[in-house]
């Protein structure tokens, strides 16, 4: 078994998610009547310099910043989260492959893990979870005194109230953390693996909403976006003598002019994603996002910076076929091509 590795493998996404819309409720149990759009406002800041890099001489000075905050509306206590989620079966066939010998390899290692290796279940089991318990509320998840989280698929609706996901076995439904939500968490994992396993262009759409009590008048935490210099520029003109917006928050705006706060659908999409513990040295570590390099961001590492990484899984495979890879690396493989993105094997 001998093919040159593609220097192009690319993949549409078969997990879609939504901007996550922002609201503010008066409590958990409020209707959609009652919820005002989390907004954004601009805030000027006295600070000090605190940098390694400043010179020694500013050390001691004060410095405007301007920054962009968002809080819950007057005499609310509780975020909610509402978007949807399509997920399509766009993983099978790549959109783009420069070495058609590659594609029976690929449709190989897919056979393997829809059939012996059970992924497809074990993956679909990992997606639930990441739905079910919350986390894609973020900084708003680790702020929560509690949180509620629905999922609507047609006329069915799940509900999964204050699920935690287990840290020393998050992704198994056996563990006894899981047993008050297990029905649930089931359900969800069957709908999500029909999907994943539909040959047909039919998708599935899961519309989700998520609460967290944060508490009156509590800081919410929207996608933090790089601001342009066009934008710094702006904010230097609003607030003269600073250096201009320094934090921008993800919105979209309203029909009605307003700007609403966001989790914008890709950090969404990390979220989901958050089910690698394939992973070199994953026992000391919780489990990351799939991503080619197995790139952390938080903690500015690659855990697939060689070995394991996309590229070397694909040009392993193109050398010696399935056999040269375990089942944990064809559950990657599947996993990344269900991310989606382009690929490649070569260099050259």
């Amino acid at each position: 078994m001998l093919t040159a590795s593609p220097s192009i493998l690319s993949f549409a996404r078969t997990l879609e998610p939504s901007h996550m819309l922002m609201f503010s409720a008066p409590a958990m149990a409020s209707t959609l009547s009652e919820m005002v759009p989390v907004t954004i406002r601009e805030e000027p800041l006295r600070g000090l310099n605190a940098t390694s890099k400043t010179p020694l001489e500013k050390r001691d000075q004060a410095i405007l910043q301007v920054i962009e905050s968002s809080e819950l509306a007057l005499g609310h206590e509780v975020l909610v989260l509402r978007g949807r989620l399509l997920i399509k079966n766009r993983y099978a066939i790549p959109q783009a492959c420069s070495e058609p010998g590659f594609l029976p390899l690929h449709a190989q290692v897919l056979e393997q893990v829809r059939g012996a290796d059970a992924g497809i279940v074990e993956l679909s089991t990992r997606y639930a979870i990441q739905t079910a318990c919350g986390m894609l509320g973020w900084r708003n998840y680790l702020t929560a005194e509690r949180h509620w989280v629905t999922v609507e698929s047609g006329s069915e609706q799940l509900e999964f109230d204050n699920m935690l996901r287990d840290e020393a076995d998050p992704f198994s439904l056996d563990t006894a953390s899981y047993e008050t939500h297990r029905r649930q968490l089931q359900t969800l994992k069957e709908w999500i693996a029909d999907a994943l396993l539909r040959d047909t262009g039919q998708g599935l759409m899961l519309h989700l909403q998520a609460r967290y009590r944060l508490g009156l008048g509590a800081r919410v935490y929207p996608s933090q976006e790089w601001p342009s210099e066009d934008q710094k520029r702006a904010s230097q003109r609003r607030w003269p003598g600073g250096e201009g917006v320094t934090r921008m928050l993800a919105k979209l705006r309203r029909p009605d002019g307003g700007l609403q706060a966001i989790i914008n659908d890709r950090k969404a999409g990390n979220t989901l994603r958050q089910i690698d513990t394939w992973y070199p040295d994953a026992r000391r570590n919780k489990p990351i996002a799939v991503e080619p390099y197995g790139a952390n961001s938080h903690e500015a590492r690659a855990y697939r910076r060689t070995t394991g990484s996309m590229k070397e899984i694909i040009e392993r495979l193109a050398r010696g076929g399935t056999q040269a890879l375990s089942r944990e690396e064809r559950m990657f493989y599947a996993a990344c091509c269900i991310r989606g993105g382009v690929f490649g094997g070569s260099d050259e």
